[in-house]
């Protein structure tokens, strides 16, 4: 049996179409739009026509066409639905291939004389067509002589740096741009890193092993770029490598880059290496290197005695103390310095790193209930350790870092389905492929599926771990959740067996925990209450509180919500774990207005959400912007303003909707989230130049995320961009390439 051709087109055939068709159906003067919004969304309103039948009896079939010719570019047009029908249907006879091409050739322009007489064109070649529209370059491919990878080369040198470098972390970007004059060849180093997105931590290890030819005679700071970009991407050895060929140039100031191969051996676990290290290189005369041997030695007191007397010049050089300093701070247990130095370090919230230690402060601190704010803090860490996320997925570093901080603040707040949803690889979840299948998340995983009902992967997954405390727990919540008639003392000695196999602080604490929602405290609390004292009364509390009650029963816990905040979480909880999504919310908002806090109203907001309720949504939004109040931290008020925005478009306001927005901006200016935000609600409105505007206020437009901010990207920068290389742009987009809409469209 002869299988059918299928529709398959590559993303610079796709992103080529909608660069050229000029935002309307390629039939002459129709004027149909490429995209319409709809609610709230921009969706595509055309579809792909082919000129030459794709199937042997279509219209306009040649069979001296191959499938691939058939699916390419030349053949292939953008038409609005009813004249689609026209050019196929009873009187496709008065639409010959020669009056289609005439239109194609028409509304294209310049860009079809780039294709004149060539059936085999690659995505190669309609890349490097796109980049830049110079006449000189569209007659040379006119020419058979002249191949889509010859003019690719000719390109990269102008549009692989400046594009490379939008891929890179701000402080990477920042050097490449300072050293490009002192230093040409970095525009090849940029080049190559761009092409290698997905493997650069071993690329880098690759030059730091065997140096290319066009790094050999690099000065001193161009090593000190390569090292400071493998440490990065996590290739801690590597850039140990380029920082000593950094002092080897002459570096300076040398006991910076010294600090820094010392810091990139304890980053690998190496403190041996780092301590031998810093002992040949010892300088009496400097702080950062006395402070850099104290915090290898964990001597916090020490390293906080002589980095305060560190004095640097540089944003890269306070950012090194600032992590030195907050390091021992912590350690000494001076969280409130610890932050306060961090946030001062990145007043705007742009280094992603900064942005993770802040959260993991925070969220260590909630273990330990210290003061009234402890959930708001939670909330925080889980706020930044999505940015830090983002920031790093946008660059292609290590995004499941932050991702774990992010279960972790999830899970503290008693949001097991945000949780789990992290972890899950999209579109199911939020995690990218790469995050997903990353061993560092498989415990959570394992955990959370136990905790939401899901046994059987459970079950799968933790026969893959080794840890005896993570497999204890996971016994004792998938016994939990398989049977609502589990006798207690059957969950009770399940939990004993995870207080038993608990090591640190934090296990027993968590298992302790679990004792507590039995009725059960463990033997051994009153060792952790020196170190936890608000954790361990809260344990005793719901110990308490849980002890009348038989497994399943929820009355005790309605009982009690007034003597704590996590009993509401923990009751919350409950409902979520059973499905009752409107039930968990409600007791969120209860609970939020007993207790008058703006972070439990503000998980009010997402249960509700997340209930489908945007009306609802709304309000509890509104409220906890009231209950916080002006001091309220400028992320978490963010995230309800972004709920806002969501629900004012789902009833149709989006006037409200940019009103929203606009107060996200208040609070940063550099929020993508808020950017895009508005320019929707712009667009919406029919204001589509001042879409465009809010996201080139910043200077080169800010690039798509999703789906559908990729396909309004494309649809307003048709129309409104300046930058003659837009179009190539937008085929080397990852969001519109890989977009399943874009990928069949007909």
């Amino acid at each position: 049996m002869t299988s059918q051709p299928r529709r398959t087109y590559t993303n610079a055939t796709i992103a080529g179409l909608m660069t050229l068709a000029g935002g309307a159906c390629y039939w002459p003067d129709c004027g149909e739009p490429i995209l319409r919004i709809v609610g709230s969304e921009p969706m595509l309103n055309v579809e792909i026509a082919h000129i030459r039948a794709l199937e042997k009896g279509g219209c306009r079939f040649d069979p001296s066409w191959t499938v691939r010719e058939r699916n390419s570019f030349v053949n292939l047009l953008l038409m609005c639905k009813p004249h689609h029908k026209t050019i196929d249907g009873p009187r496709s006879a008065e639409y010959p291939v020669e009056l289609l091409e005439e239109w194609k050739h028409d509304r294209e322009a310049e860009g079809l004389g780039a294709l004149a007489g060539l059936r085999e064109v690659t995505e190669a070649s309609l890349q490097a067509m796109f980049t830049d529209f110079r006449d000189d370059l569209l007659t040379r491919m006119d020419q058979a002589a002249v191949t889509g990878t010859a003019i690719l080369a000719r390109l990269d040198a102008r549009t692989d740096f400046p594009t490379g470098l939008s891929t890179l972390s701000p402080r990477a970007r920042q050097s490449a741009q300072d050293l490009v004059d002192a230093w040409p060849a970095i525009e090849q180093a940029v080049g190559l890193l761009h092409s290698n997105r997905e493997n650069r931590g071993a690329l880098l290890r690759q030059w730091a092993g065997s140096l290319p030819g066009w790094a050999e005679q690099a000065p001193a700071d161009a090593f000190g770029w390569l090292g400071q970009l493998a440490s990065d991407y996590g290739a801690h050895q590597a850039a140990a490598v380029f920082f000593r060929r950094c002092i080897d140039e002459g570096g300076f100031p040398r006991d910076q880059w010294v600090a820094l191969v010392a810091q990139q051996y304890m980053a690998d676990e190496e403190d041996q290496e780092a301590r031998a290290f810093l002992a040949a290189n010892a300088d009496p005369g400097s702080p950062l290197l006395l402070a850099t041997t104290a915090l290898c030695d964990s001597d916090w007191n020490a390293t906080l005695r002589h980095v305060v007397s560190w004095q640097p010049d540089t944003e890269t050089t306070r950012v090194l103390k600032a992590a030195v300093e907050a390091t021992a701070l912590t350690n000494t247990g001076q969280d409130d310095a610890a932050l306060a130095c961090l946030r001062a370090a990145d007043p705007n919230g742009t280094l992603s790193g900064v942005q993770l230690a802040i959260a993991q402060i925070l969220l260590g601190r909630a273990d330990r209930r210290r003061g009234d704010q402890w959930l708001t803090e939670v909330q925080e860490a889980f706020s930044l350790a999505i940015k830090a996320r983002d920031s790093r997925r946008s660059w292609f570093g290590d995004s499941v870092a932050p991702t774990v901080t992010a279960v972790q603040a999830a899970q503290a707040c008693g949001d097991v389905a945000t949780a789990w949803d992290l972890m899950q690889e999209q579109p199911e979840g939020q995690a990218t492929p790469r995050e997903a299948r990353d061993a560092r998340l498989l415990e959570y995983r394992a955990l959370l599926a136990a905790l939401t009902g899901r046994t059987a992967e459970a079950r799968r997954l933790q026969s893959q771990i080794d840890s005896p405390y993570v497999k204890a727990q996971i016994t004792a919540l998938t016994l939990e959740r398989e049977s609502g008639e589990q006798e207690v003392s059957q969950l009770q000695a399940a939990w004993q067996a995870v207080w038993d196999t608990a090591t640190a602080e934090q296990e027993q604490l968590h298992a302790a925990m679990g004792l507590a929602e039995c009725g059960v405290e463990p033997a051994g609390l009153n060792a952790l209450e020196a170190a936890y004292p608000d954790r361990v009364a809260e344990i005793r509390l719901i110990a308490r509180a849980s002890s009348s009650s038989a497994t399943g029963d929820l009355t005790v816990l309605r009982a009690n919500v007034t003597k704590s905040p996590m009993i509401v979480i923990l009751l919350a909880q409950h409902y979520q774990v059973t499905g009752e999504r409107e039930q968990r919310a409600r007791t969120l908002r209860s609970g939020a207005e007993y207790w008058r806090d703006a972070s439990l109203m503000a998980m009010a907001a997402k249960a509700y959400r997340q209930a489908d309720m945007p009306g609802t949504t709304k309000e509890c939004a509104r409220e906890a912007l009231e209950l916080g109040g002006p001091d309220w931290p400028a992320q978490s008020k963010s995230e309800m303003y972004a709920l806002l925005v969501e629900t004012e478009f789902a009833e149709g306001n989006p006037d409200r909707a940019a009103a929203a927005a606009r107060s996200m901006l208040t609070l940063n200016p550099h929020d993508h989230d808020a950017l895009w935000a508005l320019a929707r609600c712009h667009a919406v409105r029919g204001m589509t130049e001042d879409a465009w505007k809010v996201l080139v206020d910043q200077g080169a437009p800010i690039e798509p995320r999703t789906e559908h901010e990729a396909l309004l990207w494309v649809a307003l920068g048709v129309r409104y961009s300046d930058d003659a290389n837009f179009a190539g742009q937008a085929l080397r987009g990852r969001s519109i390439g890989d977009s399943p809409q874009l990928s069949g469209f007909e």
